[in-house]
Parts: structure tokens; sequence; C-alpha cells
């Protein structure tokens, strides 16, 4: 028993020996990382974090990640570690190499740390700068828009078609779930992205069922008349476009469900129509969506649309004045000249390119499709149309030689009752003007006009160009035209 007493007194001894020496070991390292800890291979024991950092850097740098693979169910992407900015933490290392030996654990454990080689492993940080813009290049390709509530026909009926959640990729959390991932990886890593939900607006349309069936009942029809082409164009618009139209919208204070006719829809509708046109026409999309939805609020009708035409452009050739070109075209020769800045009106060149605006800067009203007025200066002839059936016929006088009348295709812009011609100081019985301002273009339609001192002009002469650009008949059919025809009446004027 004294002998055994005697072992344990040793054997006690020389434990308090040790924990001794190992307390004065670690007072001897104090702010230094212990001895034996490797860090890539590189010894860093006895060094400070700074001296340590400073060691390890070259090694760093040449540390290579694994291969990150980032899912989205049975889809997944893969990245070298560094193209994603995972990058060899070289603070986190050292913050490793630092407890070695001083983390929780009983004095023995620490002791054997002192005695043996202590290998820090891998440390691994995410630079999100890097990392972000890779997300968000998938969050596009991987985001899925909520669905909102709808409607649509089934069978010629009505029905209410649920809404349904989207999704968005959560940047911020799946970055945070990389790190993690990342953080002591020894292999290829593989991370789920991390996705919100997103919910819809409205979820349930059957609340909007009401308010949406009186607009589908509306009868609506779309109507266009090409002035220069003489052809009306219709259509009319059935249950299942306008059902294509609506969208179904949160109700009032965000409660319960309404309908809403959507213009982009609508725009849609309508550029279909217009391609169908062909030859460059269309129609006036921003106008023409305003009426449609203005006549479907107000419970549908027939709708006016304004047909536009394309600009044209002609090849000068050699001979050719700007007065010539124009008349081609029927335009006023100021408007040719103002559509081509860069262009001297008086000294063409052949192979030039002159645009020609298009004839609707002469129709800026909406044509009136029912009448018609159609002059002819070969024959010195009026005649007015009226639902394709002619109307009448008159004798009239066009312009002279030195001041000829324009061929082309007009429509009546606006009306006087007496107008006053400046330059030839005489007066214009039931004036319809024909030419937009600022085109160069004075001529118009009116009766035989008088003196200042009140005398008729070329009443003897009807029938004969002998005008000064006008259109000019006898003082009675003047004023019949004049009452007849509304603001926006074709008028063509044939060679």
């Amino acid at each position: 028993i004294a002998t055994l007493c005697g072992v344990l007194a040793a054997a006690a001894l020389i434990l308090a020996g040790a924990r001794l020496t190992l307390k004065r070991l670690e007072g001897s390292f104090d702010g230094r990382i212990y001895p034996h800890v490797f860090a890539l291979d590189v010894a860093v024991g006895g060094l400070t974090p700074e001296e340590a950092g400073q060691a390890l850097a070259a090694a760093a740098a040449l540390a290579e990640p694994a291969t990150v693979t980032l899912r989205d169910g049975e889809v997944s992407w893969s990245y070298a570690g560094a193209d994603l900015g995972v990058q060899y933490d070289v603070d986190g290392a050292v913050a490793a190499a630092m407890l070695v030996g001083r983390g929780p654990g009983s004095w023995t454990a620490h002791l054997a740390a002192w005695l043996r080689r202590q290998d820090v492993g891998p440390v691994w940080r995410v630079d999100s700068a890097v990392a972000r813009p890779i997300l968000q290049g998938l969050a596009s390709r991987t985001g899925v828009a909520p669905r909102e509530a709808s409607l649509r026909l089934e069978g010629g009926k009505l029905v209410a078609v649920p809404g349904g959640a989207g999704r968005v990729l959560d940047i911020e959390a799946t970055l945070a779930r990389l790190a993690d991932a990342v953080r002591n990886h020894t292999g290829d890593v593989q991370v789920d992205l991390v996705f919100r939900a997103i919910p819809p607006q409205v979820a349930d349309a059957r609340p909007a069922l009401a308010q949406a069936e009186p607009m589908l009942r509306s009868r609506l029809v779309l109507t266009a008349y090409d002035a220069v082409e003489d052809r009306s164009y219709s259509w009319a618009i059935d249950r299942a476009a306008i059902v294509g139209w609506l969208r179904v919208a949160p109700g009032e204070k965000g409660q319960g469900a309404a309908v809403q006719a959507d213009r982009q829809a609508v725009r849609a509708t309508l550029a279909r129509l217009a391609a169908g046109l062909g030859e460059g026409r269309g129609l006036r999309l921003e106008e023409a969506s305003d009426q449609v939805l203005k006549a479907l609020a107000a419970g549908g009708g027939t709708v006016r649309l304004y047909l536009t035409h394309p600009p044209r452009s002609h090849t000068v050739e050699a001979g050719e004045a700007l007065d010539d070109i124009a008349a081609q075209y029927g335009m006023p020769p100021a408007l040719v000249a103002e559509a081509n800045p860069g262009v001297d009106p008086v000294a063409l060149r052949p192979g030039q390119t002159l645009i020609i605006p298009p004839v609707d800067v002469l129709l800026p009203n909406m044509p009136v499709a029912q009448k018609r007025v159609v002059i002819s200066l070969s024959e010195q002839r009026l005649r007015a149309y009226e639902n394709g059936q002619l109307r009448w016929e008159w004798p009239c006088s066009t312009g002279a030689a030195a001041t000829p009348t324009l061929p082309g295709t007009f429509q009546v812009l606006h009306k006087v009752e007496n107008a006053y011609a400046r330059p030839w100081r005489i007066w214009m019985p039931h004036f319809l003007s024909l030419c937009p301002a600022g085109s160069g273009c004075d001529q118009g339609i009116h009766g035989l006009p008088a003196s200042s001192g009140g005398a008729r002009l070329w009443g003897g002469y009807l029938g004969e160009p002998v005008s000064f650009g006008s259109i000019v008949l006898g003082e009675e059919e003047a004023e019949t035209l004049y009452e007849w025809a509304e603001v926006g009446v074709p008028v063509v004027i044939q060679p």
C-alpha cells in the first residue's frame, strides 16, 4: 500500500509539473500561434496573426477552389469556384490556426497539440461582388412570374381561371447558402438555389365574371377608309378577341376583383389588323387604342379608325425639277422640300433620293367615307358622289397654265362662307379649303370670285382653265356643294 501511494504521489507531481509547464508555454506564446501548426502546408506556428497572414499569402493565391454546381431541381449550372468568387480565406485560416490548442477541451488535449503537427483544414470565402452578377443572371432565367387570375371562354361560356404563385431567386439567401457550403469544403460543392414565392395580385377571378359579361355582349365593329383607293375596311370584334383584352385586377381597396381592358392587348390586336392592310398602310395605333377602349367602356358600337399611308421615295433623274416630281405624287412642292432639308430644291442632282411625304399630310382629318368629290382637269368637270352614287356633275374652271391646279388626293380642311385671296384681291364665295397651312398650296373650291369692286370674274369661262389655281363653280353649284360637303370629305383631282 505504501508503494502504491508513493507511485500515485509521484504521478500527481508529474502531472502538476506538466500542467505548470503547459501554462508557462501558453504564456510564452501569448498573441502567437502555437508550434507545429500548418495551413496550406505552410508552417505558421510561432507567428503572430499578421505574420501568419503574410506567410500564407503566396500559397493562398495559388489555392484552387473546387467546382461549384448550382441546382434548381433537375437543372444545374456548374462553375469553376474562382469564377463564382470562391477564394481562400486567409483571415479565416489564421483565426482557425490561433484556436489550435486554445479551444474547449482538457488540458491534456491542449498539451497533445504541442507535441504533434496540427493542420488547419481548408477555409474558403465567397466574394459576393463576383457571385452576385452570376446569380442575377440566373434569376432572370429561373424566375417565374405569378400567374394572375384570368377569364376565358370554354365552349362559349365565360369561366374564371385561378391565379398561381410565381417565384424569384432569393440572391442574398443563396449567397449565404453558398458561403456556408464552401466554407470548409474539400471536394466539389453542390448548392440548391433559394427561391422566394411571389403571390398573384388576384388569385380568384370569379368575382369579376358579372362585370365582364356585359363587356362581352358589346357589339364592336372597327372600320377604316382608304381615301386614296376609295376602299372601306370593316372588322367585327368577336367575344374571343374581347376576352383576350380583359385583365383581372384587384378590386376597390384591394378587395375582390375587377375587370379592365388592357391597352397593350388592344393595341396588339390593332397592329395585327393594320399589318393585314398591306402596301405599307396602317393605323394610328395609339389613337385607335383610345377609340376602342372608349367604345368598349360605352357598351360597344362602330369605331372609325384613321388609315395611314407610308412615305415614298423618288430617285432624281436628269432634267427633273422639284415641282415636276411633286406633281407626280400629288404633293405640294413646299411639303416635298420640307421633307428633304438637306437638298437644294433648285439644284437637284441625278441620283439623289428624295423623301415624298405620305399623303396623310394632306388628309389630317378623319376622311368621310360616304362622300367623295372628283375633279377632272382634262374634262374641266366636277363630280360629287354619295354612297357610291353620282349626286351632281358640273362644269368647273381650274388653274390656268401660269397657275395650274395641283392634282392629287385632298380633303375639305375647313369652310369659309366668303374667303379673301389677298394676292389677287378677290373674294371667293363658299370656299372649301383643300391645302394645309404652310404647304405653299392655296387651292380650294369656290364660286365665281368677285373683285374688290364687286364685279364677278370668269362668268363666261366655266369649263375652261382660267383660275389662279382653285376650282371654280357657278354660284348655285358652289353653294350646293358648300352645304353638302363637311370637313373631311375627300377631294380627288385627276389630270
